[in-house]
């Protein structure tokens, strides 16, 4: 979790100046891999491999009770993007059965809730050239990989399930002065 509050916890109201102001809430680095394996050889056997994950990430940036001058730009964003390239979450989940007759199940899952919001409230007065104000939900790069190998009249399942949920919101209350 991220987050920037600026003026929202003060009593009294605060200023911030400067010639380019970058207000973020950010994701880091990001790397998740799960590799599970399971396999069979009797008759009538049975393997399962489960390779399940769960992101829970909360981006978030409130400004209130202050003023923010920007000379040239300011950005304020939230962004639940991770900053690295590649994979940010790989999993793998395989089986294998090597009798005539069994099954096998192979799940690669991922859960969990992504959230990517700026929060401006009545208490901003905020002036700029050149202000932008964006929230970015994930986007990371995220391979979902369940494999199961038979023979035969043996049954097998393959389930890949990306359940992340991922919300991005940008509110401005109508009291805020730009």
């Amino acid at each position: 979790h991220a987050n920037v509050n600026i003026g929202a916890e003060s009593g009294a109201a605060g200023e911030i100046r400067g010639k380019n102001i970058d207000v973020k809430a950010q994701t880091g680095k990001l790397n998740v891999y799960n590799y599970t394996y399971a396999i069979t050889k009797g008759l009538g056997g049975s393997a399962e491999a489960y390779s399940h994950a769960t992101l829970n990430q909360d981006m978030k940036v409130t400004i209130d009770n202050v003023i923010i001058k920007a000379y040239d730009k300011l950005v304020v964003k939230s962004n639940a993007t991770p900053t690295n390239g590649g994979k940010n979450i790989d999993l793998y989940a395989e089986t294998i059965i090597k009798a005539f007759a069994g099954w096998i199940k192979s799940e690669a899952n991922l859960y969990g809730n992504s959230n990517s919001k700026v929060d401006i409230k009545d208490g901003a007065d905020i002036a700029g050239a050149d202000v932008r104000i964006e929230a970015e939900k994930f986007n990371g790069n995220v391979k979902l990989d369940a494999k199961g190998t038979r023979k035969a009249i043996a049954s097998k399942d393959e389930i890949e399930e990306n359940k992340l949920g991922n919300q991005e919101s940008v509110s401005v209350a109508s009291g805020v002065i730009f």
